[in-house]
């Protein structure tokens, strides 16, 4: 469960009073989305054969999407992974010079974080659990069940910290996998971006991956991000915030199905949240952004002056 001009006509959301410790990253309050303001009385008087009773409340929207961030401060670089409602989860400091790619698993409470040609992992309780050396040039990891899947460039390597390194061996030749993340099912999505037209890849663990979409885009500007949306369908978002499908791409359209116009250029991780259906876009610069379904945003998380966002992704 891991800025602003608008379009004319958006609305944009009330505006919240953050509290926020000097050298902490601050969420905005969580907002209940399915509290009903309306207070005039029902006055459908159906009798319900079955209990004489009308217990329709409709169904519940709440976040569901968590995020985890590496950053420096002047206290040193650390992680810390935020709650769906903004709060904070875990915190690791004094990591040294852990600013690279990061990802946080809930169910295990570990995350792990590429740093200074290492994959470390970051234990529940605190501190290192082991620290991996070999992985200099990082782009992206994700976790799962105590897995983490780390995109290379020319390779996608699973780890598990037992039997160690996996290469996975992919049957076309890959040289820029430039975003790796969790599919539904048990699937990973893994994206190259480089020479041109971008490929996605689905993988289940046993075989070799699978590439669902070639040359899915004309270009990599729009796929250098791929998660999990609606349904588990693989989606994209740009750099500057707008959110596409993949499979629209690869059939030619490029109407985005959300996108944030404040006028970004250094978004590096979107999510989608099914617990309210928004979208969820990382800005180090900004932080956090929220679209529904009008593309109407909310900035839910933010850096303060003492704290540096370095990479983001979502849980």
């Amino acid at each position: 469960m891991i800025l602003l001009s608008l379009l004319a006509g958006c609305h944009v959301f009330e505006v919240v009073a953050i509290d926020c410790a000097s050298d902490e990253p601050c969420a905005r309050p969580a907002k209940d989305r399915a509290t009903d303001t309306d207070t005039a009385v029902d006055t459908d008087t159906d009798t319900d054969t079955d209990s004489g009773t009308d217990t329709d409340t409709g169904p519940v929207v709440a976040p569901t999407v968590g995020w985890v961030v590496s950053g420096s401060s002047g206290g040193g670089n650390r992680v810390v992974a935020f709650s769906p409602a903004g709060g904070t989860v875990a915190a690791w400091t004094d990591l040294g010079d852990a600013e690279g790619p990061v990802a946080y698993d809930p169910v295990t409470g570990n995350a792990v974080v590429a740093s200074g040609g290492q994959l470390v992992v970051l234990g529940a309780g605190g501190g290192v659990l082991r620290a991996v050396d070999g992985y200099a040039y990082v782009r992206d990891v994700a976790t799962r069940d105590d897995i983490v899947y780390v995109a290379t460039g020319d390779n996608l390597i699973a780890y598990d910290g037992i039997a160690e390194t996996r290469d996975v061996a992919f049957t076309t030749s890959v040289t820029g996998l430039a975003a790796v993340s969790l599919g539904p099912d048990g699937l990973v999505y893994a994206s190259d971006t480089d020479g041109g037209a971008p490929d996605l890849y689905t993988w289940d663990g046993a075989a070799s991956p699978a590439a669902v979409h070639t040359d899915y885009d004309t270009s990599g500007a729009r796929a250098q991000i791929v998660f999990a949306g609606p349904d588990g369908a693989p989606h994209t978002c740009s750099s500057a915030g707008a959110v596409y499908a993949v499979a629209s791409l690869a059939s030619g359209s490029s109407r985005p199905v959300a996108f944030y116009s404040g006028g970004l250029t250094d978004v590096s991780a979107c999510a989608y949240d099914p617990g309210d259906e928004t979208w969820l876009l990382f800005s180090p610069t900004v932080g956090v952004i929220r679209l529904d379904a009008q593309s109407r945003a909310e900035v839910v998380f933010e850096p303060v002056s003492s704290y540096t966002l370095v990479r983001a992704s979502f849980y």
